[in-house]
C-alpha cells in the first residue's frame, strides 16, 4: 500500500502539468469512508484505531483524483508518524456557512517546523521513508481549489491537519 501511494503521488506529479483534472460533484462522505477502509489494515499493523466522526450527505465540487491525493497523503502520514497502539481521529462536517471541514488528528511524534512540511522533498525524518512529495502535492491541490489548510502540532503530542473547503 505504501508503494502504491508513492506511485500514485509520482504519477500525479508527472501528469499535473499535462492533464486537465476536471471537477465533479463528489459524495465526500462516501468517498472518505472508502479511503479510510483502504487504510484500516495499515493502521492495524501498528495497532492504531481509526476513529470516525463523519457526517452524512456532504458533497463538494473537486476532481476525484485530487481529493484522493489529499485524503491518502493525510491518512498515510498520520499512520506513519503515529505511535504504536494509539488513535487517529478523522472528522468530516459542514458548518452553517456551507464550509466543509475535513480533519485528521494523530497522537504521534509531532512536527518540528510546520512551515517547511509543504516544501517539495522536505522530510521530517529520513528513517520513516518517503520522498517528501506528498504534502507538496496536497498543498498545490489545495491552492488550486481554494482549500485552506490549518496544521497544529506539538512535539510528542501529535498533529492535526484540517482542510477547509469553501
Amino acid at each position: 500500500k505504501t508503494l502504491l501511494l508513492t506511485y500514485e503521488d509520482i504519477e500525479y506529479m508527472m501528469k499535473q502539468k499535462r492533464v486537465s483534472y476536471t471537477k465533479e460533484c463528489v459524495d465526500f462522505t462516501t468517498f472518505l469512508k472508502q479511503r479510510i477502509d483502504m487504510f484500516e489494515s495499515l493502521a492495524l499493523s501498528k495497532n492504531i484505531e481509526l476513529k470516525r466522526d463523519i457526517k452524512s450527505n456532504i458533497h463538494t465540487d473537486i476532481n476525484r483524483v485530487e481529493l484522493q491525493r489529499i485524503i491518502d497523503n493525510t491518512l498515510s502520514n498520520a499512520i506513519k508518524y503515529s505511535n504504536e497502539s494509539s488513535e487517529i481521529f478523522i472528522s468530516l462536517y459542514e458548518n452553517k456557512n456551507k464550509q466543509i471541514y475535513f480533519s485528521v488528528k494523530d497522537f504521534g511524534k509531532g512536527i518540528n517546523d510546520t512551515n517547511k512540511i509543504f516544501d517539495r522533498y522536505h522530510r521530517e525524518e529520513s528513517i520513516k521513508g518517503g520522498f517528501g512529495i506528498g504534502l507538496n502535492i496536497v498543498k498545490n491541490i489545495c491552492d488550486k481549489n481554494s482549500i485552506k489548510i490549518d496544521v497544529k502540532s506539538k512535539i510528542t503530542k501529535g498533529s492535526t491537519f484540517t482542510y477547509i473547503f469553501s
